[in-house]
């Protein structure tokens, strides 16, 4: 609250009519193997949370099922997933695990690898390490939190750490199948994710329908728009001609 007073009275100060604090969308989340954090990022590039979470006990890019290791790259989110009655078995001889996913899964496409998300967990003391089978863990509560800004095409980064970068090098070149398939699912999330980008675009646009007496200028003032933007959104209107129902974009 003193930050948002504070720039309240600079904006004032200044004479400046301004919005003190305009809401940021949620655009994307940075993995870092790293430092084992996770940061949700806003549509201005802004850091709006950072939370601890578990990776991949094994270093280095995920090359085949069971290795233990975190993909690394750029994903999409294909599903937020409800998982409080979800359990596992780990294969060590203790059996499934209730809780084991927290009440969240967030799924990732990772192809060529499958089953691949961020999740919660039931050993809170294992995050900040490397200690998962590939998925990226994180406290419960944390998730609880993060879950609601995360929306089905949005991106995830996971980016390597030294260890996994040392790894990857010694490894050498992924097998020609699957650089194939890499290439692949880069190509359908590209697709989506423009997909996405236009429907919220669209979903952004105002429009005006025109009444009686309605002048473009007015308009334009209404909107707190100019008519040379109303131009532009409208290549074909002809601003001093304008018919009663007529739909203009005015944003």
């Amino acid at each position: 609250m003193k930050k948002i007073i504070a720039l309240f009275v600079s904006v004032a100060t200044l004479g400046i009519v301004s919005a003190v604090a305009q809401e940021v969308t949620p655009d994307h989340i940075v993995v870092s193997k790293q430092t084992q954090t996770l940061t949700l990022y806003g549509s201005d590039g802004s850091i709006l949370a950072t939370y601890p979470v578990a990776t991949g006990k094994n270093p280095g890019n995920k090359r085949v099922a069971g290795d233990m290791k975190t993909p690394e790259g750029e994903f999409i989110v294909t599903q937020v997933q409800r998982a409080t009655h979800w359990t596992h078995d780990l294969g060590d001889g203790n059996g499934r695990i209730d809780g084991y996913y927290g009440n969240w899964f967030i799924r990732l496409d990772t192809r060529p690898h499958t089953g691949m998300g961020i999740h919660g967990t039931h050993a809170p003391e294992s995050i900040g390490t490397r200690s998962t089978e590939g998925c990226i863990r994180m406290r419960n509560e944390d998730l609880d939190a993060l879950h609601a800004s995360v929306k089905e095409g949005m991106r995830v980064i996971v980016e390597p750490g030294d260890a996994d970068k040392a790894t990857d090098l010694r490894e050498g070149e992924m097998p020609e199948e699957v650089k194939a398939a890499e290439r692949e699912r880069l190509a359908e999330q590209s697709v989506v994710v423009e997909e996405k980008r236009a429907e919220e675009a669209k979903a952004k646009e105002v429009w005006h329908t025109v009444k009686d007496g309605d002048l473009v200028g007015a308009i334009a003032r209404k909107y707190g728009t100019t008519v040379s933007k109303i131009k532009e959104l409208n290549p074909t209107l002809n601003v001093d001609r304008i018919s009663i129902n007529q739909r203009i974009r005015v944003k």
